[in-house]
């Protein structure tokens, strides 16, 4: 996580210096926990803004400083990484950047919804694969579920 923490952000610090004018957005994702996301912006294929969330010391509510590049007025579109499941989500919210812009505040920052749901599972790193008699893998529940796990061989035959 923290490789493509960086290698985006190295990217991201590439990509600001080709823009003119800034901006920001001062957000909130609605309904979720802040730790678990970073807030993204981007300009057709450039990623113009990178946020995590803060915690804002005179209410104690977090929020997203984004702060956005851009050289005219162009669509901007968020997404929010969820850190534990590394998957992007879109956000419903979209906006036009205009040089200097100030959307939201700390006291009342813009509220952003989640387009996707997340499943309730994620399964990753299965090891040691393939050749090995036993097999290990990590699972993140996100809510609290109950879950059945079926094994399967090379030859499709429940174990």
């Amino acid at each position: 996580m923290r490789v493509m923490k960086l290698f985006l952000l190295k990217t991201y610090f590439c990509i600001i210096y080709n823009y003119e004018h800034n901006g920001s957005i001062t957000a909130n994702i609605s309904n979720e926990s802040f730790d678990d996301y970073i807030l993204l912006a981007f300009n057709d294929n450039d990623c113009i803004g990178v946020a995590e969330s803060k915690i804002f010391p005179v209410n104690g509510n977090s929020v997203y400083p984004l702060m956005i590049y851009g050289n005219t007025s162009n669509h901007i579109y968020l997404k929010a990484l969820h850190k534990p499941s590394n998957t992007y989500l879109d956000i419903k919210e979209t906006f036009t950047f205009t040089p200097d812009m100030r959307l939201g505040s700390a006291h009342n920052p813009v509220i952003l919804n989640i387009e996707d749901e997340l499943n309730g599972l994620s399964i990753k790193n299965p090891y040691p694969n393939p050749f090995n008699p036993t097999v290990n893998f990590d699972i993140s529940l996100f809510d609290d579920n109950k879950v059945s796990i079926d094994i399967y061989n090379i030859k499709g035959q429940k174990i």
